[in-house]
């Protein structure tokens, strides 16, 4: 890949959120959010099972010429050694390296030492920081957990020994003993007791992690001072808008000029439709409509024009026209409503089946009809929660009833007034359509407190998670003994397919 081709790639994945700067700077909150079993699974699947990091086994025992036991990086009262170290950067590097790989960011079959991630970063080195982040992050959150005495469940354990039986499953499918398995795998020196502590490690990061998020808790009093200080971060507005820009003319720089002629066509074009769309009751070619909360609404209409629709006062179908500085480009939008998300939801078991057949599905493959046969008995009405719960986990479905809000299925037909009606009990089954899918409903009940409530106590409960966070996982501050630090394995090779070489 190009540079210019590799620097616009990089600019449309920062923008979708992929790019790997996007990705360090979210890494706190993918951290504190994370499953117990997630690190694990990934730093012991990862490389066999997404990217396929080929390696050889080779017949004699690996002979490691540093001290395994000795502190490659250390953070406060704790350290690892390089084989944990190797542990740590093979689950960052394999969880990001197939993603960019897709992109065309990450060249299969180039050791990563070879290829730039910037201007004076190579991937190796890109991985490292990373790994270095995550250690400081992770050992000094397992030091607090320590310190306050928490210790490993039943469950976790377990995790940890069903993460060992699968490497020596891999092993085994390699036809390799474990030591050569793991040498091979993550590092020269790599042996299961590292291996263990280093899962036993990661285990308590998250379980403490966990366990903390649960104690940050809301009170309904400062639920509602929240809401009552900042509504527009709650709230969604319902707008239509339509942007016009002038014609121009662009030369061969990219420059681009206006007529006045051009620029007052564009500006009576823009003042003919915000004069029509007050009065409108079905929208204009061309008019969009959304429904966003203020932080997102920024993303289809300049900041003036989504100042103007969260003022307090706006009444529905005001409209207005919003110029740019240049007098090149109009929006114009019309307030349709805002809903304050004082409602309760209602819980209901919501499972979409496709319409669309495929012609080159094998015989006996299940149609859109078979799948909607299952349900026969189910719509007659009568059946149990749980026994219908046991129906749609027997089909591969959903099996858990999940938050309709009053925005969700608003182009199916007859859904919102099925699970609104006031006078819904549970076990209510109906069935609906689109253009595209069948839809089987069944009513459970509506949530407890309202989904104004549940947003609110949600945002503040992350807010004080991650402050906490922030602050645990940065009390001390890692160092590295770069000289043991060469020793360790980062300068992996990604293939394209699994097949081991």
């Amino acid at each position: 890949m190009s540079a210019s081709a590799s620097k616009k790639k990089r600019k449309e994945l920062d923008q979708g959120g992929l790019s790997p700067k996007f990705q360090e700077a979210q890494k706190t909150k993918q951290a504190q959010k994370r499953n117990n079993l997630l690190f694990i699974c990934v730093a012991v699947l990862a490389v066999a099972a997404i990217v396929g990091l080929a390696f050889a086994i080779r017949a004699k025992k690996y002979a490691p010429d540093y001290d395994v036991k000795a502190p490659v990086a250390t953070v406060g009262e704790r350290s690892i050694t390089v084989p944990e170290y190797d542990y740590f950067y093979n689950a960052t590097a394999s969880n990001y390296a197939q993603m960019y790989m897709q992109f065309g960011m990450i060249q299969a079959n180039v050791p990563l030492a070879e290829q730039q991630y910037g201007e004076d970063q190579t991937w190796e080195d890109f991985f490292k920081e990373n790994t270095n982040t995550s250690v400081e992050q992770v050992l000094n959150i397992y030091d607090a957990a320590v310190k306050a005495g928490y210790t490993l469940t039943d469950d976790d354990k377990t995790a940890i020994d069903t993460a060992v039986d699968n490497l020596k499953t891999e092993a085994e499918s390699y036809g390799a003993d474990l030591k050569q398995y793991m040498n091979a795998r993550f590092g020269s020196g790599c042996d299961l007791d590292s291996y263990r502590h280093y899962l036993e490690i990661i285990q308590t990061y998250s379980g403490y992690v966990n366990q903390m998020n649960e104690t940050f808790k809301p009170t309904a009093e400062e639920v509602a001072a929240e809401y009552a200080e900042n509504p527009d971060d709650y709230d969604l507005v319902s707008y239509s808008y339509k942007a016009f820009s002038a014609e121009g003319d662009t030369d061969d720089d990219g420059n681009t000029t206006y007529t006045d002629e051009a620029k007052q066509a564009n500006q009576a074009e823009a003042e003919a439709l915000a004069a029509e769309l007050p009065k409108a009751e079905t929208l204009p070619e061309g008019v969009s409509s959304a429904t966003y909360n203020k932080a997102n609404a920024v993303g289809t209409l300049n900041e003036a024009a989504v100042e103007w629709l969260f003022d307090a006062g706006r009444k529905a179908g005001d409209t207005e026209l919003f110029p740019d500085d240049e007098g090149v480009k109009y929006i114009v939008v019309r307030f349709d409503g805002r809903d304050t998300n004082d409602y309760q939801r209602a819980m209901a078991f919501v499972t979409s089946i496709s319409k669309a057949v495929d012609e080159n599905a094998e015989e006996g493959t299940p149609t859109p009809e078979d799948k909607l046969a299952v349900f026969d008995e189910a719509l007659k009405g009568g059946m149990s929660t749980e026994d219908y719960a046991a129906l749609l986990e027997a089909n591969s479905y959903n099996s858990t009833a999940s938050a309709v809000s009053r925005q969700s299925y608003t182009a199916v037909e007859g859904l919102q007034d099925f699970l609104y009606d006031t006078a819904r009990k549970e076990g209510d089954i109906q069935r609906f359509e689109d253009a595209n899918y069948y839809y089987i409903v069944r009513f459970d009940h509506m949530e407890e407190t309202t989904y104004q409530y549940s947003l609110v106590e949600s945002a503040l409960e992350s807010k004080a998670q991650e402050a906490w966070f922030n602050e645990a996982s940065a009390v001390n501050t890692i160092t590295l003994d770069e000289e043991l630090l060469a020793h360790a394995n980062t300068n992996l090779t990604f293939y394209s397919n699994t097949t081991a070489q």
